[in-house]
C-alpha cells in the first residue's frame, strides 16, 4: 500500500468483519500506531472515499477491504465506516 503511515491502520481493516464500524477518531490513531493528522479532525474531505489521484492515499486504508466512510461527526468526533459488500464471504469464513 501507498501512503507507509497507514500500513497499520490497512491491517485492522482488513482483519474486520463487521459491516459497519463506528469508531472515534483516537481509535482511528490508535489503530493506525498512535498517527493521525490534524486535518482528519477538522476537515471532512480528510475522510472523503476517493483517492483523489494520490492526494488521499490513507483512504487506501479502508477502501481496500471494502469499507467506506459513510458519516463523520466532528463534534463527537466519530467517524462511521460501512462495507456493503459480504465481508464473511469476502474473507473466505464461511467456506464450508
Amino acid at each position: 500500500m501507498r501512503g507507509s503511515k497507514y500500513i497499520q491502520l490497512a491491517k485492522y481493516f482488513e482483519d474486520a468483519c463487521a459491516d459497519e464500524m463506528i469508531m472515534t477518531f483516537n481509535r482511528v490513531k490508535e489503530e493506525n500506531g498512535g498517527y493521525l493528522p490534524k486535518s482528519a479532525y477538522t476537515y471532512a474531505a480528510w475522510w472523503a472515499n476517493e483517492s483523489n489521484k494520490g492526494h488521499h492515499v490513507h483512504t487506501s486504508a479502508w477502501r481496500s477491504s471494502g469499507y467506506k466512510t459513510r458519516e463523520i461527526n466532528f463534534t463527537n468526533q466519530t467517524v462511521c465506516f460501512e462495507n456493503k459488500e459480504n465481508t464473511i464471504a469476502r474473507r473466505g469464513l464461511n467456506e464450508r
